[in-house]
């Protein structure tokens, strides 16, 4: 059997004699839970000068490159089977070369590892890719809220 340790509303009159006043004690509890955004990517795939596609990103690691395996998908012979990586870390999305033959660029500057910022502009081989950052509330889970 599960016992409710919330104390029971009292008087202050039962706890200091006739003489209180007889307010009514209530238990504090919180009235709103903490809410804390979680970041969201989406992936604006541009190629001979249009747009080819738009992705939204869900995952803490997405693949990019040409291979089958990869969760975006882009099939130019200038972008390497497994091209780079974009990680979530610490409520940030960070792009990170995998070894590719033709580079990873972050606004025209050749990077291995980046934090990315909303609109700047990802190069993969032939292929521009603009990213865009969202912010979505999120409630913490019961457990997670500090009283």
């Amino acid at each position: 059997m599960v016992m409710d340790k919330t104390p029971t509303p009292r008087r202050e009159s039962e706890r200091d004699g006739p003489d209180r006043s007889s307010t009514l004690l209530i238990p504090t509890r919180p009235l709103v839970e903490e809410v804390r955004p979680r970041p969201l990517a989406v992936l604006r795939i541009c190629s001979n000068g249009s747009v080819q596609d738009t992705v939204r990103i869900k995952r803490p690691e997405t693949i990019i490159g040409r291979a089958k395996g990869c969760h975006v998908r882009l099939e130019l012979g200038s972008v390497s089977r497994y091209h780079a990586r974009l990680l979530l870390q610490a409520h940030e999305y960070v792009i990170e070369d995998l070894g590719s033959t033709n580079g990873t660029f972050v606004n025209g500057v050749r990077v291995l590892k980046c934090v990315l910022r909303h609109s700047d502009q990802i190069q993969l081989g032939e292929a521009k890719i603009y990213f865009f950052e969202e912010r979505e509330c999120q409630s913490k889970s019961p457990q997670e809220t500090k009283v």
